[in-house]
């Protein structure tokens, strides 16, 4: 869902909800989302229409893509929800330049922290910081 939030980039304003609501869904890489329209309106407050028809654009932007529909076979044939996949992969501009190079210093010295320190992390890859993130934000997210 922090991806959704933050990095993806050019996501039309009344395009947000709706994709927040997908990453809701998604599985930490991002993958797997298969909630119905009519939830995904609730969500955004929208008609399910409009939810179709920003569908329409975050897949037009590549921001989403078709998954997996195997996800979906337990479903009745006539109830199986649209799988989507989110594009984790692309980071905006500016969350690329923020995150290029991520620093944990550890905490200050203080005499019986029941915390143990945190040690020194560098990633390189925008794409590892991203997926790194992602997985760390949505882990406790339950997956549909």
């Amino acid at each position: 869902m922090a991806w959704a939030l933050r990095d993806a980039p050019d996501v039309p304003a009344h395009c947000v909800g709706v994709l927040i609501g997908l990453a809701n869904h998604a599985g930490p890489d991002g993958r797997g989302a298969y909630p119905s329209q009519r939830l995904l309106a609730s969500y955004a407050r929208k008609t399910v229409r409009q939810v179709r028809t920003d569908l329409r654009k975050l897949e037009e932007l590549g921001l989403i893509r078709p998954g997996d529909p195997r996800l979906v076979e337990h479903l009745p044939a006539d109830k199986r929800p649209q799988v989507w996949d989110l594009a984790i992969e692309r980071v905006s501009q500016e969350a690329d330049e923020e995150r290029a190079e991520v620093h944990f210093r550890p905490p200050r010295a203080t005499t019986g922290s029941p915390l143990p320190p945190r040690a020194e992390v560098s990633f390189r890859s925008r794409a590892e910081v991203s997926f790194r993130q992602t997985v760390l934000m949505n882990r406790q997210m339950n997956h549909p």
